[in-house]
């Protein structure tokens, strides 16, 4: 018995006779009850290989991944700011289809340099950009329409200009100045000869902190092709916000925003037919649409309310 070999109970390391506490593990050695152990088998080489995890190696990978999935949540927030939050430099403001379909007009203005705009056209079957037409009047153009008979393209610009486009031949064949009113809607007669335009009254504030007030709420009819002006009439106290021209061209609805009030007018002579008064505090006219037929008139208010006649 006391040749064999002892082995602690607890860690199998090898002790002697004189041995009272194992050197390895630190407990102590029973005499009364010796107990041998076999020595534990070798492990192969590949468990022999594989690392062995502490707690403290555990809790490192824990913190590990954890840091890694905050990275990669700020960095997942950071390319959906880049792509989505920051806004573009060009948006498009308006857009027309011509007569046939086939090709759409977007009106395109920048957001890092106010004033520079552009018109692109392109060809809807094909999805492929046709041309790109840059105004010679620099300023924000607000809105852009085909004439009926598609074979010009107008664009309104809020400084008070109308440019008007051969479209085929990317020619710029007419400049409409407004004498100086600044342009709010305009729209063109279905035989695409007349040009309706109307404006508002802008206020600013002079060196001297004073009030001051530019433009006036005026409709204006062209002859397209001259770039004369037919005939001026007061549409609006404060500011004409609807145009439209009746399907046969007989009449000429103009809506405002400071009388609250639908006109109907001759657009051969420029003289006012009917004035019709909208009830309500608030009812500024703010869209106009005749039905395809011409029977009656819709009027959008600034009350969110849709009214026929």
């Amino acid at each position: 018995m006391n040749d064999r070999q002892i082995f602690c109970i607890n860690c199998g390391t090898p002790l002697t006779q004189e041995d009272h506490f194992c050197a390895e593990c630190g407990i102590p050695v029973s005499r009364s009850t010796p107990t041998t152990q076999i020595p534990q088998q070798e492990p192969d080489n590949e468990a022999a290989l594989q690392p062995e995890f502490r707690p403290k190696k555990r809790l490192l990978l824990k913190w590990g991944l954890i840091l890694l999935l905050i990275f990669a949540f700020i960095g997942g927030g950071f390319v959906f700011w880049r792509s989505f939050a920051k806004p573009s430099p060009v948006f498009i403001n308006s857009v027309a289809f011509h007569r046939g379909g086939k090709v759409i007009a977007g009106m395109r203005a920048s957001t890092t340099k106010p004033g520079e705009n552009s018109i692109k056209l392109w060809d809807v079957s094909s999805d492929t950009e046709i041309c790109t037409l840059n105004p010679s009047t620099v300023g924000e153009m607000g809105a852009v329409c085909f004439t009926p008979d598609g074979n010009t393209l107008v664009a309104g610009h809020r400084s008070g200009r109308i440019t008007l486009w051969d479209w085929v031949t990317r020619n710029e064949v007419q400049t409409i100045d407004l004498k100086g009113d600044p342009l709010s809607s305009f729209d063109i007669s279905p035989d695409s000869r007349v040009l309706a335009t109307g404006s508002y009254v802008g206020y600013w504030r002079d060196n001297n902190e004073k009030w001051q007030s530019t433009g006036s709420g005026t409709v204006r009819l062209w002859d397209i092709p001259s770039g004369k002006m037919l005939y001026t009439f007061p549409g609006d106290s404060s500011q004409v916000t609807g145009l439209a021209f009746s399907p046969d061209g007989r009449y000429l609805a103009v809506g405002g925003y400071g009388d609250r009030t639908l006109k109907l007018c001759d657009p051969r002579t420029g003289r006012v037919l009917h004035s019709l008064r909208l009830s309500g505090q608030t009812s500024n006219v703010t869209a106009l649409a005749f039905s395809p037929r011409g029977r009656f008139i819709g009027v959008g208010t600034f009350e969110g309310e849709i009214l026929v006649w």
